[in-house]
């Protein structure tokens, strides 16, 4: 199982593209949602695992997300009712139908909002053994693995440098590819935002990365008044490092603004 294939990158990004005019799948087949969203998984789980710890780690940080997927409603498509579909790259404006097969057509399409935490622990990468979905076996181009070890890529010396707020924000689009349309191909999109909502044929992906605000102020106020190498540990185990310092160098009592159960709670999802 290939966990993933490079994407375009950026420290702190709005990914809209990675070249041109949007190119159309020639398997009109649509893609279960569910793909991207194991997709995503593996790659935060290899983030998660195989990272340099010493200079990006997410203990006790808040990983917040938001998936809008444009989904088939036509009860013809592939797969149970059930099962939503990313409309595959290739429909232009909203409501004009095209053939999936020679047997499904879409009717129309909805717009879905997914709000959703993710906890910043993985202690395997066993997720990324798996299919996709059903009629998926690979994922390539979602890019979040790339992007995030490109950053702990920043050369050591000073000055020093701390991560305090991450953001990834992906339009893109969804085909199928290779025998059989097994494997699925996440294409990075440019569009303006009035064409990318008259289309139904675009998703977004966005990832907010941060260990909240006191932790941010505590990093900002740390860096601004010492060169010195230091890890800087929460007092319930959050760890915001500064890079290419390996645990132990130096620790400061950092404040945190996490009290609230629903936050413990979203640390504690597995």
């Amino acid at each position: 199982m290939k966990p993933l294939v490079a994407a375009c990158l950026g420290l702190s990004v709005s990914l809209t593209g990675c070249g041109g005019g949007i190119a159309p799948s020639a398997d009109q087949r649509p893609v279960p949602l569910d793909a991207i969203l194991n997709q995503m998984k593996c790659e935060l789980a290899l983030s998660f695992t195989r990272l340099d710890p010493n200079k990006l780690r997410f203990d006790g940080w808040f990983i917040d997300g938001q998936m809008t997927a444009k989904i088939i409603t036509s009860d013809h498509v592939e797969g149970s009712l059930g099962t939503p579909q990313l409309v595959p790259l290739g429909s232009g404006g909203a409501g004009i139908s095209f053939g999936f097969s020679a047997s499904a057509t879409r009717s129309r399409t909805l717009t879905q909002v997914i709000d959703f935490a993710v906890s910043p622990i993985a202690v395997s990468t066993d997720v990324c053994n798996h299919p996709r979905a059903p009629s998926v076996r690979n994922v390539e181009g979602l890019g979040v693995y790339e992007w995030l070890h490109t950053i702990t890529q920043t050369a050591e010396g000073q000055p020093r440098m701390a991560v305090t707020h991450l953001s990834y924000t992906l339009d893109f689009g969804v085909k199928r590819v290779g025998s059989g349309g097994f494997d699925v191909v996440v294409e990075p999109i440019k569009l303006t935002s009035a064409a990318n909502a008259s289309r139904d044929d675009t998703q977004q992906l966005v990832l907010t990365f941060t260990p909240g605000e006191k932790a941010q102020q505590s990093v900002k106020r740390a860096l601004s008044t010492s060169g010195a190498a230091q890890v800087i540990t929460t007092p319930d185990g959050g760890t915001t490092v500064i890079f290419n310092v390996p645990p132990g160098a130096g620790q400061g009592i950092l404040s945190n603004d996490v009290t609230m159960p629903e936050a413990k709670q979203i640390r504690e999802l597995q």
